[in-house]
Order: C-alpha cells, then structure tokens, then sequence
C-alpha cells in the first residue's frame, strides 16, 4: 500500500487535534503538518507546504483482536514519513497505507 500511495513526503507535525466519546473505541484525528520532503506527489506538494491530515484512530480490544494494525495518533513535534492520498470530500490528506502510513517504507527484497 505504501507503493501505491499517490503521495510519499516527509512531514513535521504542527498541531494535532483529536476528539472522540468517552467510551468509544475510535478518535478523529486531525493533523496540521509541513511537508519536509517530497518523494513522490500527485497532487504537486512541494517542501514547505502546509498540509491537513484527518483520520480515524481506532483502539481495539486488548484480547482477541484479529485486525488492520491501527493508524497512530502521531505527536506534535514529530517527523516522520506519510503515505497519504488528497480527499475531495474532506477537502483534506488521508492516510493511503492504513496502519503503515506514518512509518519508514518497507524494503522491496
């Protein structure tokens, strides 16, 4: 999935603003970061663009829980890698590789 992410970049995480029920299991997430680097960008992102990132971070059960690995709610500070994709309808970025989309690439063997 990270291939095929229509845009790879490095970012800095500005701000991170999230909300969620009490007893829910998931928290909206939205995040304002820089783009530090670029690898790939169909949407034309360029190192210096501020971007908005918004996603669903789901906390599973502790015990019996066979799933998709959970997307991090990433820290404000933080640099990492993204894997997203633009989203007209939220008028925003969302992660492209599920819970792989804020890591390093994985090496092709």
């Amino acid at each position: 999935m990270q291939l095929s992410a229509p845009d790879a970049i490095i970012i800095k995480v500005i701000r991170v603003t999230s909300s969620g029920g009490l007893f829910s299991r998931t928290t909206n997430v939205r995040i304002q970061a820089e783009v530090l680097e670029v690898n790939r960008s169909e949407s034309n992102l360029s190192a210096g663009d501020r971007i908005t990132i918004v996603y669903e971070h789901y906390r599973p059960p502790k015990q019996g829980w066979a799933g998709p690995r959970s997307i991090p709610i990433l820290k404000r500070g933080e640099t990492t890698f993204a894997f997203i994709a633009f989203d007209f309808e939220e008028k925003a970025y969302v992660p492209a590789a599920k819970g792989a989309s804020f890591e390093m690439p994985i090496p092709l063997r």
